[in-house]
């Protein structure tokens, strides 16, 4: 069974057949799907070895990620006199043959430029003229001219529109109208232009060409974007769409809207109100009239979609050019309740909160007419709550004392335009590094067709990132904003940097078209710029994993969905002063270049490769045949997919790319990092096996028992983060400055095909929500992601360092290690063929293939007896994960690798289907001689299995509890287990929450299910009392409860039951359990998805509670709980700083039913990403630090526990 769901449909209409050299169906189509029979041959493998089982449905996306909540945005069209111009910009020549160079005039026909015929609404397309025929107006009419021969001129209404290519003289011009008048022109059989400085002809018949150089006949071909044409075609479609600013930028915005999700709330309108009578019904109106945004719709009759290209085919050229005004009329209708208003899915009207909002202000001029309100005046000089006013935002104050148009952008950026409405009051829009508004505002993005900027003593990309990132970069020689304005009512030159001013200070995009090229790049960058932002469901920023913080320096994992990009960053820690500042880097700043980058992989006998693509053979052909579902690309473009992975990027330019198809553009070249967690390997710990009294098995192995030696040797190692990504790599980082030392690819990861092939990656459409039936027709991929575990072992006649790894949820289902004792060796090709030690996946054809599912959790590195006759002197070093769902048996197993070979030995866990076995806790049952005995896992099925380590594995048939609620329901386990031994008693722990967050079935419905955290006696040890068995049930455990939940002045805190403070002695109970039920809001779908904690003697959970139905809230919230392990009760003492007076003292208390509880959990609207980490406070406290899932920063404080000498923090960082 597939693993992802996707529909074999499509909502895109093919229209009618494309005309000749159109646009390229890559670019054109809406989406892409798979073929049913493609679909079909990639999962055939998987069909038949699972076709016995059900599979289990992970999805391939985070469940973080809401389907997206469609934008609002608004066209605003210019319609002024100039538009009618053939030429470009407003000072171009007008007549000779400098008016046919494009270099002089960029309206005129360029000879590097594919002319394509726009496409409609519905997906047809208009129609082709055959040169030298041209279309007068193809949006008017079919009438056709004569390119070579007619020499009409219209009357003054229309103004002249035909032989752009002839030498003109002006005709007489009447208030700002072309009149009737002598036109002087030349008749010539050929259609002239010039490539550089030699003039070329395009003539229909051969005779022409004989009195000529540089001639071209019509049907001669011509390749351009990879595609080819005729000069004759190409020049045709030049004529008929592209020869004025006005057809070329109808032609433009049709082809950059074309493929705007049909969901997205449009609205459009034209600053002097032409074709107003086509804008239909549901208009607002204050200086111009604006149709009201409406879903955008697939262009079908009636909807949006085919409103807008009505409309806009019937938009005139005629009037002035009143920005200020028309950005004002978009600004003010934000402030009424339409465009903010939605249907739930229960039918009724609301207002979302969090709906992004934009205005795109297209012009070939500068800004003119009237004034806009006064109240807008100066606007970008107030200082108000939501805006400072500090360069480059502030300056450039109009003469005349009125607003620019800076101001009115500003104006609306700043304010609150739903502040008084009862829904949408809540400031709930998605803030991105570029707009870190929340409030209900408008974005404004400017593009000047024609209209350049220079003169500030900045570029525009210095400016923006200077807006964006502060005084850290701003430029030393900027000049400041020039004063715009009007002379005799025409606009100003300097009114054209007030249109990039717009655009900074509204914090969306500015783009200057030189040519109508550009000008259509321009409107599609500007619409891929709205569909990476949170308010397209694009890209909000979520916490991948925990944070590890170390006393010196402290690492985070992040990712923003929609750009699919990652981000590891680390910030220097004073432990002292508690506060994170020194030396911050980010790595996806300081990937070394494409060239420079060390990345490896393994050919199919495990053999190390670099990823290059002299060296990548078959790899070629699978990446190069799956880059499109449908459409094999072969080895030569699996080599440009290999240049992309590396980081590559001038395959993400059409202007620079050698493909017909540019590859998918990225911000940034890291891949997302959503379930894996950063590990940071420095100096081997010198004391990390002290505890091995009994060496009987250290020496055993010859030099096993020369530790301390290794230790001393690696002192002053490099410390690397190490963390892997959904870009299909294990990446190291220098763990001091950020920068790669290394990348590794899996092989079973690189020889994926279909939807889990890495060639995807490069797909333009991946992970690109279809919002329609809110699915991805090219869906994103967990390539890589699973967790990491290290350790320091003894292999092969040496001590080592080895890291193991598995790609998580990703469909490859691979484990491997690597020896990263000299993380150098890596970048050596002849040490990295010893580095890479394994690799095993699903279906490698080894032994025991068939247990490999989606490991969930960490592996465990551990020591174990080589021999099953008790003990030989000897150990065996193994690698312990849970095999997870969808092995191809479909059942739940505890695999052990050996960390030598990789040969896998496995111990299965009952034969229910479909399972999955989640991470288990290895423990030392006697600790001194360093050898682990057991381990303890659970599964999907709510099942808690013991297992006794030995070499060779073997089967376990009785699970020692089922986890049920109290209705009999089981209760899925998903996180690690985690066991620690009762120092009192002697007696082994183990604990676990259950629940699961694997698929969107998962997410909270209307009558969740209720889910528990659980301590149960799993080893009675010397104590001698109850240890848990499959025939116990809750019954035979002390019930523990959430009891209160209340607000405080520091935040929102819990209160759990008390109960006894020792080891659980009545008879027959074997341990405690606690329904996650809200006092005050009952069953939520609570559930634990993260390992238990035991830090500084107290046990320590984050739960998860799904995100309500609502769009907005798109992060899961979640609680931390803290207990006494052993007894499952409150600590009796003071443990959270509850009301926030920045101590932990017997104020964090409340009083119910007459007695006095401690706060000891606290409820968060925004839930943790994972686990804490943990250092001791200088007052003698314990430090918490974690990550929200929306990426920010937790740190915390609680008091120590009874047991505080045990160590802090179980995942702790060896440096």
């Amino acid at each position: 069974m597939s693993m992802i769901k996707t529909k074999q449909e499509s909502y895109h209409r093919p229209g009618n057949k494309r005309p000749a050299f159109g646009l390229d169906e890559h670019r054109l189509a809406w989406r892409k799907w798979h073929p049913a029979m493609l679909i079909m041959l990639i999962m055939l493998p998987l069909l038949s070895a699972q076709a016995a089982v059900d599979s289990v449905d992970v999805d391939q996306s985070p469940l973080v990620v809401s389907e997206p909540l469609p934008p609002n945005i608004v066209l605003l069209h210019d319609d002024s006199g100039s538009m009618r111009r053939s030429y470009l910009p407003d000072d171009a020549p007008r007549s000779g043959d400098n008016f046919r160079k494009p270099s002089r005039n960029r309206q005129y026909y360029n000879p590097e430029t594919l002319y394509t015929v726009p496409p409609k609404a519905d997906g047809s397309w208009y129609g082709s003229s055959v040169f030298p025929s041209g279309y007068s107006d193809p949006f008017a009419s079919t009438a056709t001219i004569n390119i070579l021969n007619d020499s009409s001129y219209s009357d003054a209404s229309q103004s002249y529109v035909d032989n752009s290519y002839r030498r003109k003289k002006a005709c007489r011009r009447a208030g700002g109208d072309w009149d009737d008048g002598e036109c002087e022109f030349e008749s010539p059989r050929s259609f002239v232009f010039y490539d550089g400085s030699d003039k070329h002809r395009v003539v229909e018949d051969d005779e022409s060409c004989r009195a000529w150089t540089n001639c071209h006949h019509a049907s001669d071909p011509l390749i351009l974007d990879g595609q080819q044409t005729t000069y004759g075609q190409n020049v045709a479609n030049y004529y008929s769409y592209y020869r004025t600013r006005a057809l070329s930028a109808k032609s433009g915005i049709m082809t950059a809207f074309f493929s705007l999700d049909p969901a997205y709330r449009f609205g459009f309108g034209s600053l002097n109100n032409s074709s107003s009578n086509n804008l239909g019904t549901g208009q607002y109106s204050k200086h111009m009239k604006i149709k009201q945004v409406e879903p955008f719709g697939d262009g079908s009759a009636g909807t949006q979609k085919q409103r807008f290209w009505d409309w806009l085919e019937g938009v005139g050229a005629n009037g002035g050019t009143p920005l200020r005004r028309a950005l004002e009329t978009a600004g003010e209708y934000y402030k009424t309740q339409q465009p903010w208003l939605d249907t739930d899915p229960n039918g009724r009207a609301v207002e979302y909160s969090c709906r992004a909002s934009y205005s795109i202000l297209v012009s070939d001029g500068y800004w003119s007419g009237s004034e806009p309100s006064a109240s807008l005046k100066g606007a970008d000089n107030t200082k108000s709550s939501n805006y400072e006013p500090v360069a480059p935002f502030v300056g450039g104050a109009a003469d005349g004392d009125e607003a620019t148009l800076a101001d009115v952008a500003n104006y609306y950026w700043k304010t609150d335009l739903r502040d008084g409405s009862s829904d949408g009051q809540r400031n709930q829009v998605p803030p991105t590094p570029t707009d870190p508004a929340t409030w209900q505002h408008m974005t404004t993005f400017t593009v000047g067709l024609g209209l350049s900027v220079s003169g500030l003593g900045a570029t525009p990309s210095e400016l923006f990132d200077w807006a964006r990132n502060g005084a850290s970069s701003a430029v030393s020689g900027w000049k400041g904003w020039p004063t715009p304005g009007r002379n005799s009512g025409q606009g100003k030159i300097e009114n054209v940097s007030d249109m990039l001013h717009a655009a900074i200070n509204g914090h969306g995009g500015f783009f200057s078209a030189r040519d109508p090229k550009q000008f259509a790049d321009g409107l599609k960058q500007a619409l891929a710029d709205i569909a990476a932002a949170p308010g397209a469901g694009g890209a909000p920023s979520f916490s991948g994993g925990e944070t590890l913080t170390s006393s010196t320096r402290q690492y985070s994992a992040s990712y923003m969905t929609g750009a699919w990009s990652g981000e590891l960053k680390s910030v220097g820690y004073d432990k002292t002063a508690d506060t994170f500042s020194v030396a911050p880097w980010s790595a996806s700043a300081q990937l070394p270049v494409a060239a420079d980058r060390n990345i490896w992989t393994i050919d199919s006998s495990g053999n190390a490769l670099e990823f290059k693509a002299s060296v990548l053979g078959n790899y070629l052909e699978v990446l190069g045949d799956n880059l499109y579902p449908s459409d094999p690309k072969g080895a030569s473009w699996g080599e440009h997919i290999v240049k992309y992975l590396r980081g590559d990027q001038s395959y993400e330019d059409s202007v620079v790319s050698p493909l017909t198809n540019v590859l998918r553009k990225r911000g940034t070249l890291l891949g997302d990092i959503v379930n894996s967690t950063p590990v940071v390997i420095g100096d081997p710990k010198a004391d990390l096996y002290k505890h091995v009294i009994d060496e009987t098995y250290f020496d055993g192995l010859s030099g096993g028992n020369d530790y301390e030696k290794f230790a001393t040797d690696n002192a002053g190692r490099t410390p690397i983060a190490y963390v892997a990504a959904n870009d299909g790599m294990l990446h190291a980082f220098n763990a001091d400055t950020g920068k790669e030392v290394f990348a590794y690819i899996p092989g079973a990861v690189l020889g994926g095909t279909g939807d889990a092939s890495l060639a995807r990656l490069a797909n333009p459409e991946y992970g690109v929500f279809n919002p329609v039936n809110g699915t991805q027709p090219v869906p994103h991929q967990f390539y890589n992601d699973g967790k990491l575990t290290t350790q320091n072992v003894y292999l092969d006649g040496s001590w080592k360092t080895i890291l193991v790894g598995t790609t998580g949820r990703g469909t490859s289902r691979t484990v491997y290690a690597l020896d990263i004792t000299n993380p150098a060796d890596l970048a050596d090709p002849q040490k990295a063929k010893n580095a890479i030690l394994w690799e095993r996946s699903a279906g490698d054809g080894k032994s025991n293939d068939e247990w490999i599912g989606m490991a969930l959790g960490r592996p465990t590195i551990s020591l174990i007896e080589q021999s099953t006759q008790g003990k030989k002197g000897t150990g065996k070093w193994v690698a312990h994960l849970g095999n997870g769902p969808n092995s191809e048996n479909g059942r739940a197993a505890l695999l052990q690798f050996d960390l030598k070979t990789g040969d896998l030995s496995v111990y299965p866990a009952g034969t229910i289907t479909p399972n999955g076995l989640s991470a288990p806790y290895v423990i030392q049952k006697d600790d001194t001689d360093g050898v682990s005995e057991y381990a303890f896992a659970g599964d999907l099925q709510g099942n808690v299995w013991r297992f006794e380590l030995s070499p060779n594995g073997g089967a376990v048939s009785q699970p020692i509890y089922v986890a049920k609620d109290s209705d009999g329901n089981r209760q899925p386990i998903t996180a690690d287990m985690y066991a620690t031994q009762n120092p009192d008693t002697g007696a082994i722990w183990v604990f676990f929450g259950t629940g699961r967050f694997l698929t969107k079935s998962d997410i909270r419905n209307s009558s969740p299910k209720v889910q528990t955290w659980y301590g149960l006696r799993a080893l009675t040890g010397p104590s001698g009392l109850a240890e848990a068995k499959q025939t116990h049930s809750r019954s035979n455990l002390q019930e523990r409860k959430i009891i209160a939940e209340k607000n405080t002045t520091g935040g929102v805190y819990r209160v759990t039951s008390d109960g006894e403070f020792s080891d659980l002695t009545s008879d027959g109970d074997v341990g405690w359990y606690m329904d996650l039920v809200s006092p005050v809001n009952g069953k939520e779908g609570e559930r634990v998805v993260y390992q238990t904690q035991l830090i500084a003697g107290r046990l320590i959970v984050n739960t998860l509670i799904p995100k309500s139905s609502s769009p907005c809230d798109t992060s899961p919230g979640g609680a931390t709980l803290i207990v006494d392990p052993f007894s499952g009760a409150n600590p009796g003492k003071p443990v959270l700083d509850a009301d926030g007076d920045g101590s932990i003292d017997s104020k964090d208390s409340v009083t119910l039913g007459g007695k006095l509880y401690y706060y000891n959990g606290e409820r968060y609207k925004v839930g943790m990403s994972g686990v804490f980490t943990a250092l001791k406070a200088s007052n003698g406290n314990v430090r918490l630090f974690g990550s929200a899932l929306d990426s920010s920063d937790v740190s915390k404080e609680t008091t120590m526990g009874a047991s505080g000498s045990q160590r802090l923090n179980w995942h702790e960082i060896i440096n």
